[in-house]
């Protein structure tokens, strides 16, 4: 944290790219935590989308904190408006979730940068905003919680399953075209028998088998390869009743 908060921002961008490259062996810099194809990632120019998002890779963390808040504001909602609308286009739910309410994200980019971190104090707003309102463990709790913290134990007791089924895609050639399944299921293969530090080096991957199991699926269901023939489940009741 010392190394990515303080020094990093200085370092010009030349020289944390090289930097960046080198640690990684060559490897792109999606590499670590995406099991995208190489090169469709090279046809699609994905280092050049990702810029464009303002979200380039191999670039240091911006010394402004506020930047950065409007930075991770418009990774998370730079396409959630064309989403929302074509759920409310096709289904006719009308979403609107108040945490993406303009004026909550304007205050959120004002908030002077004192207010997080002060006098070496953490969070040093909603400690003050919620005193006498929230128990001391939780005010002054410096434990951070996990999304889906027993993601290992899941996928180790569906990992025949889940081989099984990137077996089945390596047959699509929509799929194993976009997808990296061959190094999915290297992943499987060799899968460790406790669970990792996540954040350290290839061991990222293993949680992003399941967003790239829902990516193969999106795929299939787009071209239409998930359809039910209507001719097979008469086949095999002709077959029953024979």
């Amino acid at each position: 944290m010392l190394r990515h908060h303080t020094i990093s921002p200085f370092i010009p961008v030349p020289i944390f790219r090289m930097y960046q490259q080198w640690g990684r062996g060559g490897n792109p810099p999606w590499h670590a935590h995406c099991a995208i194809r190489a090169d469709f990632a090279d046809q699609i120019g994905i280092i050049d989308r990702a810029a464009r998002d303002l979200l380039p890779f191999d670039t240091p963390i911006p010394s402004v904190t506020k930047l950065l808040r409007i930075h991770d504001l418009h990774a998370v909602t730079c396409e959630m408006g064309d989403w929302y609308g074509k759920i409310r286009a096709h289904f006719g739910i009308d979403t609107r979730p108040p945490t993406l309410d303009r004026r909550l994200a304007e205050f959120c980019i004002g908030v002077p940068e004192d207010q997080f971190l002060r006098n070496g104090r953490q969070r040093w707003l909603i400690r003050r905003a919620m005193q006498g309102r929230l128990s001391d463990p939780v005010l002054h709790g410096t434990k951070r919680g996990a999304q889906a913290s027993d993601w290992f134990s899941r996928l180790t007791r569906e990992r025949k399953q889940i081989a099984e089924e990137l077996k089945r895609l390596t047959g699509n050639p929509e799929v194993s075209s976009i997808v990296d399944l061959p190094r999915l299921i290297e992943v499987l293969d060799h899968w460790p028998d406790q669970e990792p530090e996540i954040f350290s080096g290839p061991q990222r991957l293993l949680m992003w088998i399941p967003q790239a199991l829902g990516a193969a699926k999106f795929i299939e269901n787009v071209t239409g390869a998930n359809r039910i023939d209507p001719v097979a489940p008469m086949a095999v009741a002709q077959r029953y009743r024979a």
